[in-house]
């Protein structure tokens, strides 16, 4: 549990000024914060597949040679609906 010096040495290095009421609920909410991240770091995923966008050692294209990450953008580009050069072309956000 971080205590109330902890948490104002933290607002200075971010250059906030903290009422009492804001440091304590700050408090409260990086304790949460620390205590999800205790869990997560007690995960273990050593013995998971692996199911990352990543690529594994071993896969290889057709000709034998390893699949690197530039092979995939240049697939995502093939396969992307509307492109312009080299660019994707995405609908207008605004």
């Amino acid at each position: 549990m971080l205590d109330k010096k902890e948490i104002n040495h933290l607002a200075d290095l971010a250059r906030l000024n903290l009422t009492d009421a804001e440091n304590e609920s700050l408090q409260k909410d990086l304790d949460g914060i620390l205590k999800y991240v205790d869990q997560l770091a007690e995960a273990k995923l050593n013995d998971l597949p692996d199911t990352a966008i990543g690529l594994s050692e071993n896969e290889v294209r057709e000709d034998g040679n390893p699949i690197t990450n530039s092979d995939i953008a240049q697939n995502i580009v093939e396969q992307f609906p509307q492109k312009e050069g080299r660019s994707l072309k995405i609908p207008p956000v605004f």
